[in-house]
């Protein structure tokens, strides 16, 4: 028998729905279980294979010293969503600064593409950072509502309303 893996995510209670009203606060999903899903160290050895490189660019850029913002442009599907997934987890550190998924030039959005999200929203909360999805094409909002992970996750239509917190390194307060 496979061993399962009980998530809970919680979410502060406040208006989300379209009339104001307060939305489910918890969400519980049941995966297979994973031995770890903390960052992995990053890893000289491995890359994107060639077929995955012609389909997907992630590109990071610094929004402001609290708030690093990564763009995925192109297909995420089983080939690409390991270099995502690469690359978001290794944009989180403890205590760090927040990270921003921006997915509105993402043409393909496949089931792996939810795993990763899945993960790095698992990792973020560990580390004690935000982390928040900006979308607002359907090929990536409807998985997110079918699947339960936008009450999971903070998704935002464009970068001009996500939130943002000036950071400060540990004792430069």
């Amino acid at each position: 028998m496979p061993l399962l893996c009980v998530y809970h995510f919680f979410r502060p209670p406040g208006p989300r729905g379209r009339h104001g009203l307060v939305r489910r606060t918890s969400v519980t999903i049941v995966l297979p279980f994973r031995p770890s899903v903390l960052p992995l160290p990053p890893t000289t050895h491995r890359s994107l294979p060639e077929s995955a490189a012609k389909f997907l660019t992630v590109t990071s850029q610094l929004a402001q010293p609290g708030t690093i913002v990564l763009t995925a442009r192109g297909e995420v599907d089983m080939a690409s969503a390991p270099y995502l997934r690469d690359r978001l987890q290794g944009e989180i550190h403890h205590a760090g600064p927040d990270l921003i998924a921006n997915l509105n030039d993402v043409s393909f959005f496949g089931a792996a593409g939810l795993d990763v999200l899945a993960d790095v929203q698992e990792a973020a909360s560990l580390a004690e950072i935000g982390f928040c999805v900006v979308a607002r094409t359907r090929k990536i909002l409807m998985p997110l509502r079918v699947t339960g992970l936008d009450l999971v996750l903070d998704v935002y239509p464009d970068l001009d309303h996500t939130p943002m917190r000036p950071w400060f390194p540990i004792g430069r307060r």
